[in-house]
This record gives structure tokens, sequence and C-alpha cells, in this order.
């Protein structure tokens, strides 16, 4: 009995000290964008997805970068040294039927990239694949393949951002 007694009235004090609370919105934070994509492929096709980039190297005396298109990470021989930026390994799409042989060519010669706003050069060779260059497509018929590279560093290498660009191809029966 006593019990009972003692939550009604403990009921009614509660009510009555939530109901003189004032209510507080709880903080929000600002809208946000998100992005969204997709890859729309034709049969027999090819899309260029991601840059190579090397990321942020600086120079003491010559030496490489090297790209790795298994893992996207960046090694460095001699004065090179990698300190920042956002390497990635080139990466490309492509489509065909199911089960369909295809073969992947990657440059053979060296692709000259050239200091924007300059005539300074660097050399990018020893081109690399996440794979053999012969490969079939799966049952999804899309396939995705990664590339690297060594980039040659000069011992006087001017600062600047290098561009230039390479060809990959993709043959089909």
């Amino acid at each position: 009995m006593p019990v009972r007694t003692l939550y009604p009235p403990l009921a009614a004090a509660l009510a009555a000290l939530v109901g003189a609370t004032p209510s507080l919105a709880a903080p929000v934070s600002p809208a946000r964008q998100a992005e969204a994509q997709s890859i729309v492929l034709r049969p027999l096709s090819l899309l260029k997805v991601d840059d190579m980039d090397f990321g942020w190297l600086t120079v003491t005396t010559a030496g490489t970068a090297v790209l790795n298109p298994f893992t996207g990470a960046v090694t460095t021989t001699g004065g090179v040294l990698a300190v920042g930026g956002s390497p990635q390994r080139a990466r490309f799409t492509g489509a065909a039927s199911r089960n369909t042989p295809i073969k992947i060519r990657i440059p053979a010669r060296p692709t000259i990239l050239t200091r924007q706003g300059g005539t300074e050069t660097m050399s990018l060779s020893a081109w690399t694949l996440d794979g053999p260059a012969d490969r079939k497509t799966g049952v999804d018929r899309a396939f995705d393949f990664y590339v690297g590279g060594t980039l040659t560093v000069g011992a006087n290498q001017a600062d600047g951002l290098y561009v230039g660009t390479f060809d990959v191809e993709v043959q089909y029966p």
C-alpha cells in the first residue's frame, strides 16, 4: 500500500516539472551535398576513370618515383622524396560481352611530362599493369584495370606542375 500512494503524487510532480520545462531544439548541422555517380558503358568501350598522379615530390639529386599499379603507392629512389599530395594510379573501365578475351596495351615508349608555364620536362616510362595484359571479362561484362609507371626526375628539376598524356588501348577479338 505505501508504494501505491507514493507513485501517483511523484508522477504528478514529474508531469508538472516536465510540462514546465521549455523544450529546446537539438542542434542540427547545416545541409551538406553529396555526390552520386554512375558509369555507363557501351559494349566494346573503354573509359578513363582516374588520372595518374605521383603526388608531391622533392628533389635533391636525380632519382625516380615509381607508382605501383596494384596499390597506388609511390616509392622513390636517389634524391627524390614523396612528401604528400594524393598519389593515385591511372584507372580505366571497359565493357565487352561476357567472357570476352581482351588485350590491354600500355605505352612501350616514354611519355614526356612538361612543366606548366615552362619548357622543363620529365620522362614517364617503365609502364606497368595491375595484372596480365591478356585478360577475360567476367560474367558482369565490365572490367577495371590500373596503370602505373616510373617517373625520372632530374637533379635540378624546376619546381612546378608537370603534365602529359599517354594512350591506353584495349583490343577486343
